[in-house]
């Protein structure tokens, strides 16, 4: 089937906003390491618990402490629409997890 040129140079429909978006926090909860929205070593959980890549490793073993659930990057999100949607102010850090290494 082939796809009509016209049909692939319209706009594309936009998905409407649920309202509910990433809190993007700023820091690891378990050093406390402060990670900006554009970090690339930021990682996260499905519940959005925020960790750095080296706590990650070193002492959460892959593994969120708070679900059980594993971690995935954090998407980075982009400035331009960080004027709507603001990252998270709030910092969230839970003593005792952290392994000095």
């Amino acid at each position: 089937m082939a796809i009509d040129p016209a049909e692939a140079l319209r706009p594309k429909r936009e998905v409407p906003h649920t309202g509910i978006v990433m809190e993007i926090r700023p820091n690891c909860e378990c050093c406390n390491k402060d990670l900006p929205p554009e970090a690339s070593d930021a990682m996260i959980c499905t519940f959005e618990c925020t960790w750095c890549t080296s706590c990650v490793r070193d002492c959460l073993n892959g593994v969120c402490p708070n679900c059980g659930g594993d971690m995935q990057p954090r998407p980075i999100r982009p400035p331009s629409a960080l004027a709507k949607f603001p990252a998270s102010a709030e910092r969230v850090l839970q003593p005792g997890l952290h392994k000095l290494v």
